[in-house]
C-alpha cells in the first residue's frame, strides 16, 4: 500500500473557526498550558480511495455485518494528538481549558509526548478544526486501523505481544505510554496506537450499523452518544480488536479517551 507523509506545523494551517465553535469548549480557566511544553508537529499519513471490509460477522446490534464500503481518500494523524499539541492550540487560539481540574493522575508536566486526554468531543473537534481537519468518521477510523482486508488488528489477524499498550497481563500499566511507542503495531497506512494506549473520539453518533450505507458512511443523523474506538491502556485484549465499538456522551471526558485528526486534503 502506498504511504505518504505530510507534516502540519502547529503554526500553519490555522483554520479561523467561528466563536461558536470555540465557545462550545470554553470553561473557566484555572491554569495555562503546561509550562515550557515542547512544540511538536502533527504528522499525517495517507489512506487511499477504495473499498475496505467494514464491520464484523456474525452481526449484532452493535457490530457488523461485515460488508464492503467505499471511502474517498483521506489523511489521518499518525499519532494521537499529544499534550504538547493541544497546549499549542490553547495558546494560539486562547481556548480556555481547565488544566488543573482535568489533570489526570499522572499529571501534565514532563508528559508532553503523551496523548491528550480528559477532553470532551467538542473540545477535541475544536482542535481538529483549528488544525485544518475534523475528527475521523467511524468508517475512516476503521479503515485506517485495519486496512482494506478486514484484519482483526492493525498488524494482522492474530494477536501478537509487544504491539500495543494495554493492561491485561501487564500489571505495571497505569497510564498512557508516549504516543507512537509501538511502531511494530502500525496499521497498513502507517498509523500508530490504533489499538490500545488511549481510545479515540470519532465524529459519528453511536447507533445500529446500517449495512446499506456503503459509500462514505457517516453514521446516524442523531443520537445521545458519540463513537469511541481503539481500546485503551486500561483495557483487556478484546477491546483492542479493530472492529470493537464503544461510546460516550459528547460532554463526557475521561483519562482514557483521546483523539486524532482526519482530513480530506493534505
Amino acid at each position: 500500500m502506498k504511504k505518504n507523509l505530510f507534516r502540519l506545523s502547529a503554526g500553519t494551517l490555522i483554520v479561523l473557526a467561528s466563536s461558536a465553535v470555540f465557545a462550545s469548549g470554553v470553561i473557566a480557566p484555572k491554569a495555562t498550558a503546561p509550562a515550557n511544553h515542547k512544540t511538536a508537529k502533527l504528522e499525517m499519513v495517507y489512506v487511499p480511495v477504495g473499498e475496505f471490509l467494514y464491520g464484523h460477522n456474525p452481526p449484532s446490534p452493535d457490530y457488523g455485518p461485515m460488508r464492503k464500503v467505499i471511502l474517498d481518500s483521506f489523511w489521518i494523524s499518525k499519532n494521537d494528538v499529544t499534550v504538547s499539541q493541544f497546549g499549542d492550540f490553547c495558546e494560539a487560539t486562547g481556548f480556555k481549558f481547565d488544566w488543573v481540574g482535568r489533570k489526570p493522575d499522572w499529571g501534565w508536566e514532563g508528559k508532553d509526548d503523551r496523548p491528550m486526554v480528559n477532553v470532551t468531543w467538542e473540545e477535541a473537534r475544536a482542535y481538529c478544526k483549528w488544525a485544518g481537519g475534523d475528527l475521523p468518521t467511524e468508517a475512516q477510523w476503521e479503515k485506517a486501523a485495519r486496512g482494506p482486508d478486514g484484519r482483526n488488528y492493525p498488524w494482522g489477524n492474530d494477536w501478537k505481544p509487544n504491539m500495543a499498550w494495554y493492561r491485561e497481563g501487564n500489571a505495571g500499566v497505569s497510564e498512557p505510554s508516549p504516543a507512537g511507542s509501538f511502531p511494530k503495531g502500525a496499521s497498513p497506512c502507517g498509523a500508530l496506537d490504533m489499538a490500545g494506549n488511549v481510545a479515540q473520539w470519532c465524529l459519528d453518533w453511536y447507533g445500529v450499523p446500517d449495512p446499506t450505507d456503503t459509500k462514505n458512511p457517516v453514521g446516524p443523523g442523531f443520537g445521545t452518544k458519540r463513537v469511541i474506538r481503539g481500546g485503551n491502556f486500561n483495557d483487556r485484549k478484546v477491546a483492542l480488536i479493530s472492529w470493537f465499538r464503544s461510546s460516550q456522551e459528547p460532554g463526557d471526558f475521561n483519562p482514557w479517551i483521546g483523539f486524532r485528526v482526519a482530513s480530506l486534503k493534505p
